[in-house]
């Protein structure tokens, strides 16, 4: 019930970003991600604008060099133990010990990240945004990294009831 409200304050939100832009900037959900995180994280807070619920936090991993990430999930309908203790504990506090010979095509860390630091056992990988939104309104926890435009659901649903 509550994806179904949130799928339609999207429509909404998307209908009247989409008026109010120019033709040129009209968000379309059906277009992949880009290798830019900026960017990325733009084009879902536009679409996720009126979506208080929506929790982006950045991240700087840090190896041979910064790597900047963002995750995305919805306060309420996640876990935010197992958001906390298997995503982003992993992240920021185990990245620095991947192997690694040189410094890496962000694909490959992706990859390292996906099977080596995650401990959720449901990890799905896309370039979609439409996929991508699927994935945040059904509890799951989105990591995007910047030069890749392949991002990780991680599935963390959970959290709170919430009463319609």
């Amino acid at each position: 019930m509550e994806n179904n409200r949130l799928r339609r304050l999207i429509k909404k939100t998307n209908h009247k970003s989409q008026k109010s832009l120019s033709s040129n900037n009209q968000i379309n959900i059906k277009e992949p991600l880009t290798t830019n995180l900026s960017d990325n994280i733009i084009l879902l807070k536009k679409i996720f604008n009126n979506c208080s619920d929506i929790v982006f936090r950045e991240l700087v991993l840090e190896n041979e060099e910064k790597i900047h990430a963002q995750i995305v999930h919805i306060d309420g309908i996640t876990d935010k133990n197992t958001i906390h203790d298997n995503i982003m504990s992993s992240l920021l506090h185990k990245f620095h010990l991947l192997q690694t010979s040189g410094v890496l095509k962000p694909d490959a860390r992706l990859s390292q990240i996906k099977y080596s630091l995650i401990s959720i056992a449901n990890i799905k990988e896309s370039s979609d945004i439409e996929n991508v939104l699927d994935a945040i309104l059904n509890g799951e926890t989105v990591i995007l990294l910047d030069g890749t435009a392949v991002c990780l659901f991680a599935s963390t649903k959970g959290g709170e009831v919430r009463t319609v």
